[in-house]
């Protein structure tokens, strides 16, 4: 967390296992869960269940956001989201592009609500990774497929800019199926591993996993740039 004079503060106190930062907030989550929240309030960004300045400008005080208990932590513009101990997603702040899902009068939300968005992981458990721009949610689900939902303005959801949609939409790949860059020195490398899949329409995938971070080069090879993980490649 930074200072006013943008040096690097110390939060005393508290111990963390996640952070996130916004523009008008700053999020810890400590070691046992709880969500603590620090900036401005005025779209309710703190969760504190009203709409007023928060401590920005001030010493940076963390203060809890009550009744919520998490493992992860993700932040927008004016908003957040965290992913509760229970498994559900939880998000709280302002909702102007309806990144938090809600239609209607429903604005702001200054206090955390569990998410029911229809169709996705967050109306029970969230089994996938979730990523939170500047006002939008993306999702990448346990089937590979990416949805998000929220502004539109760039069309990073697809579709057209007028669209900002309250209910995820899967986000397509556009253009030509063009590949990534590669390194001119990569090497190419064999898989790690490989497996038969069975799709539930009956279609059969073969799963490669390589080590990263990998490129896939014209022609479909697989090329290795640098550096150590696992990449699941189906063809």
């Amino acid at each position: 967390m930074t200072g006013g004079n943008h040096q690097p503060t110390p939060v005393d106190g508290i111990r963390a296992k996640a952070i996130a930062a916004g523009v008008y907030g700053e999020y810890i989550v400590a070691l046992d869960g709880t969500v603590y929240a620090s900036g401005t309030n005025g779209d309710g960004q703190l969760g504190r269940g009203f709409l007023a300045d928060g401590d920005e400008g001030r010493q940076h005080v963390f203060q809890p956001v009550e009744g919520l208990k998490a493992s992860r932590v993700w932040a927008g513009e004016r908003s957040a989201a965290a992913l509760g101990e229970n498994g559900r997603m939880y998000a709280w702040g302002g909702n102007g592009s309806r990144q938090l899902g809600r239609t209607g009068s429903a604005a702001t939300a200054p206090e955390p609500f569990a998410g029911t968005i229809p169709g996705t992981p967050v109306e029970a458990s969230i089994g996938a990774l979730q990523w939170m721009g500047w006002e939008h949610i993306m999702m990448l689900q346990d089937d590979g497929t990416i949805v998000g939902w929220g502004n539109n303005s760039h069309t990073v959801l697809g579709g057209t800019q007028s669209q900002d949609p309250s209910q995820p939409v899967t986000v397509e790949a556009r253009g030509s199926q063009a590949t990534p860059a590669t390194d001119p020195t990569a090497q190419d490398v064999a898989p790690v591993s490989e497996r038969n899949e069975t799709r539930a329409d009956g279609g059969r995938d073969v799963v490669r996993a390589y080590t990263l971070p990998a490129a896939v080069a014209p022609g479909g090879r697989v090329v290795l740039l640098a550096g150590a993980g696992v990449l699941l490649r189906r063809r």
